[in-house]
């Protein structure tokens, strides 16, 4: 009788333990993508108003001042041409109306103006306005698919994209400590 006492005991300590522990925030996997009509080259083969996509992911924990850095992957796609994984460290972020996609440190690669202020943080679907700036700065940038380099984009939408963590819920934790329990009397009874 005093063995299953100590076990009930057991099992009541650390479901309670469980139940008032502080839960951790979990990191939201954030994604962006970047879509218009460009012109410019990928590994020497031209291409002018192709359609292309920009598939940026990020971790919510590496996003500060609407600046998402490092991203953990960026790809495109360009039809009719070819698609590929960038090969060096990325970043986006956005300031008032503009919107920055460019190497982790260094010259941005893709800026323009979106038609309202984006929030890193959330899910959106906002429109260029006045096409991409500053891509004089996007020339033989590395991919898997080879050199890639734009000299002009426009029809450019920047959409986002927030999948929140899957938590385990609270009563799988109380089924454990309740399996736990019956484990060790068992055991114990055994014994």
């Amino acid at each position: 009788m005093k063995l299953i006492k100590t076990s009930l005991v057991f099992t009541f300590l650390f479901i309670s333990t469980l139940m008032v522990a502080p839960v951790a925030a979990l990191a939201t996997t954030l994604n962006y993508t970047i879509s218009g009509t460009g012109s410019g080259s990928l590994d020497g083969t031209s291409f002018s108003n192709a359609e292309f996509t920009f598939s940026l992911t990020g971790d919510s924990e590496n996003l500060s001042s609407n600046i998402l850095n490092p991203l953990d992957s960026a790809t495109f796609s360009i039809a009719g041409v070819g698609s590929g994984t960038f090969h060096l460290a990325t970043r986006i972020g956005a300031i008032g109306s503009v919107v920055f996609f460019s190497r982790g440190s260094g010259l941005d690669l893709f800026d323009f103006f979106t038609d309202a202020t984006a929030d890193l943080s959330s899910a959106f679907t906002v429109s260029g306005t006045g096409g991409a700036f500053a891509l004089n700065q996007f020339n033989d940038v590395a991919t898997s698919a080879g050199a890639l380099g734009f000299d002009s984009a426009s029809g450019i939408t920047f959409s986002s994209e927030a999948l929140p963590p899957v938590p385990l819920p609270a009563t799988a934790w109380m089924l454990f400590a309740g399996l736990g329990g019956l484990a060790a009397f068992k055991r114990r009874k055994t014994a």
